[in-house]
């Protein structure tokens, strides 16, 4: 890819991940007052912050080698279905271990606000951003435990 287009695609991805960062933050000083104003998160950075940790989260999965398929199953075979080819060939770039870091962190950064409101489910409490991350932190961390305790069957 030529340099210039290589500045830019950086700029976006920076700018996403400081978005990523900036949302969740704002989200966890809101949420941190005495008595929250609820009304100080704008619905649009949620749904910024949103979008960005589903993109997040699929490039964890990549990262880590979450897949769906059965590699003894006649389609991991076959030589015309090979799932997340680019993802399951490649070692991931620093920039994907990055993001994944960035995600993690976001993630333990709304478990920690949520467990210091003590996992209060009050919408007037707390923005409900910050529990939705966690149940994500939650889910990430089952998946890891997956992954690492899975032990092939034997015959």
């Amino acid at each position: 890819m030529p340099k210039p287009l290589n500045y830019l695609l950086a700029t976006l991805i920076g700018l996403a991940c400081i978005a990523f960062l900036y949302g969740i933050a704002r989200a966890c000083i809101i949420s941190l007052k005495k008595e929250p104003d609820i009304s100080q998160m704008p619905s649009f950075l949620s749904s910024v912050v949103t979008s960005i940790a589903a993109i997040f989260a699929t490039n964890l999965g990549a990262v880590l080698g979450i897949t769906i398929s059965n590699p003894q199953s006649i389609l991991s075979r076959s030589e015309n279905w090979i799932p997340f080819n680019i993802t399951a060939t490649n070692a991931p770039t620093a920039f994907q271990v990055t993001a994944c870091y960035i995600y993690v962190v976001g993630l333990l950064a709304a478990a920690i606000v949520w467990a210091r409101k003590n996992f209060s489910a009050d919408p007037k409490a707390i923005i409900p951003l910050i529990p939705e991350l966690t149940k994500s932190l939650l889910g990430v961390m089952i998946g890891a435990l997956a992954i690492s305790l899975n032990v092939p069957k034997q015959s």
